[in-house]
């Protein structure tokens, strides 16, 4: 096997591992706060929705910055290594493809989705919301950045968002298998696919690209 090829597959099984680092979300749902409330589903309740997604913070944070540190040691190589500024062209691709995002997010809600949240969930909630939010785009990202580097070394293309074609295959299965819908699968699926193009028209440059994905993610 050359060396291209084995660092293609490592680069899959960080992908992998990011999206897979996702259900970690079920440590504190079902190993912590059952303890914390004496062996009890939490009711969620404001204070308890909110150690919830601060504990899945702390969580994804730890378990990004592994898989990074451990990605740099095992490759050589960073997902933070490039940053070139992006050209006004660039830019105006990104844009287009952060806006399709809104769109489809917008079929799937059936309306703007921060303005749906803010109503339900009201100003505490919302802000913790959308901080719990970039963490999960964090692994997103992650899954976006691997799959990529997967794809180019496995089949030697470069012009194909193998990053966001992964992200759209495993976590927007997901969201058709909990939403119990396949219109939002699918939605989910596109969504991903046009993730993955946001890195690619991005330079994969990752403060930006994880920036518009985040954008993207939310709204």
């Amino acid at each position: 096997m050359e060396k291209s090829e084995r660092c293609g597959f490592l680069f899959l099984g960080l992908a992998l591992a990011a999206f897979l680092g996702l259900g970690l979300e079920m440590i504190p749902a079902y190993l912590i706060e059952p303890v914390i409330y004496g062996g009890q589903a939490a009711d969620w309740n404001t204070a308890e929705i909110l150690i919830h997604w601060s504990v899945t913070c702390v969580i994804w944070g730890i378990f990004t910055a592994s898989l990074c540190a451990f990605a740099a040691k095992k490759s050589g190589e960073s997902v933070f290594k490039q940053k070139k500024p992006l050209r006004i062209g660039n830019w105006a691709v990104c844009l287009a493809l952060t806006a399709a995002c809104v769109i489809i997010s917008l079929i799937d809600w059936k309306g703007f989705k921060p303005a749906i949240e803010f109503q339900t969930l009201g100003l505490l909630k919302f802000i913790f919301q959308y901080i719990y939010y970039a963490f999960e785009a964090a692994l997103v990202f992650l899954i976006i950045a691997f799959g990529q580097s997967a794809g180019e070394r496995l089949f030697n293309v470069k012009k194909f968002p193998w990053g966001g074609a992964l992200v759209g295959f495993t976590w927007g299965l997901v969201h058709a298998a909990t939403k119990g819908s396949l219109i939002a699968g699918l939605l989910s699926c596109l969504a991903g696919a046009v993730y993955g193009a946001i890195y690619l028209a991005a330079g994969k440059n990752a403060p930006i690209s994880y920036m518009l994905v985040y954008l993207a993610f939310v709204l």
